[in-house]
């Protein structure tokens, strides 16, 4: 650099050029509409709780079906409104505390949510089946609704497979 003229000194320093005040306003511009876009994707989002607590009883289910193809038991779930209950039919039903629980139901109510209701066993081989014996497979696939308010979430319970999606 000391080596240099004025001459090539000025013309280093005008060649160099920031933003114009057009660009930057263009870049703002950009930047608000994807922050509008990410803030609208925000506000339309589930629910967290009801996402949560589907997650859970699916969660639940699985657990019921391992349980029913490791026993040779019926395990299932029983739902009604706001609360769900497991238990294990091997002649007479017996409920159960799920896994990390103590209680044999789970209270939905508190939180304002509801699901479908209704009862799902697991047979030996792990299949759906309607009440609780474990013997009526179901004969399509199962849905079951999760809501809060206007926000829902959707189970789907696979026949002759059992697979939660």
């Amino acid at each position: 650099m000391k080596n240099m003229g004025n001459k090539e000194w000025n013309r280093i320093i005008r060649s160099r050029q920031g933003f114009t005040l057009i660009e930057a306003i263009v870049v703002l511009l950009i930047m608000g509409i994807v922050s509008a876009v990410i803030v609208s994707q925000a506000s339309m989002s589930l629910d967290s709780t009801v996402v949560a607590e589907a997650e859970a009883l699916k969660s639940q289910f699985r657990y019921a079906q391992r349980r029913a193809m490791t026993t040779g038991d019926s395990w299932g779930i029983q739902i009604s409104g706001n609360s769900y209950t497991m238990f294990n039919y091997d002649g007479t039903r017996t409920n159960v505390a799920m896994p990390g629980a103590t209680d044999m139901t789970k209270s939905l109510g508190a939180l304002g949510i509801t699901v479908t209701g209704a009862t799902v066993s697991f047979d030996s081989w792990g299949r759906p089946c309607s009440g609780e014996t474990g013997v009526t497979a179901l004969a399509s696939n199962l849905s079951l609704t999760v809501t809060k308010g206007s926000k829902s979430k959707n189970i789907t319970i696979t026949k002759n497979t059992g697979f939660i999606p």
